[in-house]
């Protein structure tokens, strides 16, 4: 299928489409675009693509797209407006190199991708565990946050840390989930992945729910 067909990216849909500065994702309202793109705000946005179009039944076009991305906000609060450039990010996200693959806070998980810096390496030259900690509270939080609304938000009272193998500089995946949801004490877990696919850190984290008084 080709030509001009209008696609909404919103919802349960997930599309992926190729660009001359490489792929880019857009999976319920979530997404990243090539850094040449500029001026994306709350609203709708046009962009011409190649590509494929995917939902949950399977492939359903392919060819030259121009995509209409409603990114009008369906969520508020710290974790979307992040994502949504209303605010900047963390400092601490910045420097572990966080980056969303992918969030479902209806299931409340979360994987996100960090960047191992050379700067994080102990004088044998793996990452500190400091650091493997820190990506895993950026994950766990996260998972967390994302479910909560606008006028919420978590703090953290216990992070337990296991070190499964020594973790080098490069991409690591960090695994996020909510195991447990009270009203005020909610449980989580995740893992750090290496690029070979092994797990080099594992976690477990106890949360208490906030509410904000302006």
């Amino acid at each position: 299928m080709t030509g001009d067909v209008p696609v909404v990216a919103h919802g349960v849909m997930r599309a992926a489409f190729k660009l001359p500065d490489g792929l880019f994702e857009v999976s319920d309202g979530s997404f990243e675009l090539p850094d040449s793109l500029f001026g994306v705000s709350d609203g709708l946005f046009e962009l011409p693509a190649m590509g494929l179009w995917q939902n949950s039944g399977g492939t359903v076009g392919a060819g030259l797209f121009t995509v209409f991305m409603d990114t009008e906000p369906r969520r508020r609060g710290p974790f979307w407006d992040v994502l949504a450039g209303r605010v900047p990010p963390p400092a601490a996200a910045e420097t572990l190199g966080w980056q969303l693959i992918e969030v479902d806070p209806e299931r409340g998980t979360i994987e996100v991708a960090f960047e191992a810096s050379e700067r994080f390496v102990n004088p044998v030259g793996v990452i500190q565990g400091g650091f493997l900690a820190a990506m895993l509270d950026d994950t766990l939080g996260p998972a967390l946050v994302a479910t909560l609304p606008e006028d919420q938000f978590a703090v953290t009272l216990d992070l337990h840390v296991q070190y499964l193998r020594p973790a080098r500089p490069g991409r690591l995946i960090g695994r996020g989930r909510v195991v447990r949801r009270g009203r005020e004490v909610c449980f989580l877990s995740g893992e750090l992945i290496a690029p070979d696919g092994k797990t080099v850190a594992v976690a477990t984290a106890t949360a208490h729910l906030q509410t904000r008084r302006d």
